[in-house]
């Protein structure tokens, strides 16, 4: 995603701050300085306003002033009969909120998503905060199951989803030749078929080349090793790895991943979320569900 950011000079020290959630990742074509008092600008090179018109092409804008509307016109004159596709980022209408907790989580959530390219929504749903290096999916055009991730998952490069790709396997053959031949060899039942939704929970981290079969539950808090392939549901917080996948551990005490359960983290409020971050950060489970208890639980 290539990306655009207009720049007022009061709004510099939140720029900075945007430098923490790793704006230097984006595909930052040009900041522009809006009232040319800008400086300092964390090492990137400003242009003024009046270079707008050599723009190159963009999929996002982000505003960072009170020139909003004036803005919103040369963003969408600029990008001509793309304007429906470009994505606008207006920071400054939520003025009120950007410089706590909940606006730095709305936008370590905005740098997530610019990052990479949604899939479609037929075929999987995304969780907020969550990230992906060009996931792979099968799943033959009739079949209506999907992927569906939670939030704040790492999902590792070319991770195969095999949504609706399973095989008859009691039949003489496992070739599919309804799918291929047409009318002329339809059964009453599809050679090919899928299980079910594919459902990866929250905060999982899947490395590398992972391959998760149809119907398969993976728990919240899990692990699933490189090159792992996983034909079953895994409990939360377990650790698997090989081919089959096997359980070859659990990240935490039984009395630890209850109270993660309890907690779910990850659907808290933002604010809540930004403000337990360090302890969310880090191995000390009592003391988040002190906070959880003091501060979250109804």
């Amino acid at each position: 995603m290539k990306c655009i950011l207009f720049l007022e000079s009061k709004f510099l020290s939140f720029f900075k701050d945007l430098c923490d959630f790793s704006i230097a990742e984006i595909n930052l074509l040009r900041i522009y300085d809006v009232d040319g008092q800008v400086k300092d600008c964390m090492g990137f090179n400003l242009t003024s306003l009046s270079e707008i018109a050599s723009t190159p092409e963009f999929d996002i804008a982000i505003i960072l002033s009170s020139q909003v509307v004036h803005l919103k016109n040369i963003i969408n004159a600029l990008a001509g009969d793309r304007a429906n596709s470009i994505q606008i980022i207006d920071i400054y209408s939520n003025t009120d909120i950007i410089f706590d907790g909940n606006g730095k989580m709305m936008w370590l959530k905005h740098i997530v998503e610019l990052q990479q390219k949604k899939p479609d929504p037929a075929i999987a749903t995304i969780g907020d905060f969550s990230y992906y290096t060009d996931p792979i999916f099968m799943r033959e055009p009739n079949i209506p199951a999907k992927l569906r991730v939670g939030k704040f998952c790492s999902i590792g490069p070319n991770n195969l989803f095999l949504i609706g790709e399973e095989h008859q396997k009691s039949r003489n053959t496992t070739y599919p030749f309804d799918e291929l031949g047409g009318m002329d060899f339809v059964q009453n039942e599809k050679s090919i078929f899928s299980k079910g939704d594919i459902v990866i929970g929250n905060d999982v981290w899947s490395g590398a080349n992972v391959t998760i079969l149809s119907g398969v539950e993976v728990g919240d808090g899990c692990i699933i090793g490189a090159g792992s392939v996983i034909s079953k549901n895994t409990t939360p917080y377990s650790i698997v790895v090989g081919n089959p996948g096997k359980v070859v551990g659990q990240r935490f005490s039984d009395k630890k991943i209850n109270m993660l359960l309890e907690m779910k983290w990850w659907d808290w409020d933002y604010r809540h979320i930004y403000d337990a971050k360090n302890l969310i950060q880090s191995d000390d489970t009592e003391s988040l569900y002190d906070y959880y208890l003091k501060n979250v639980k109804d």
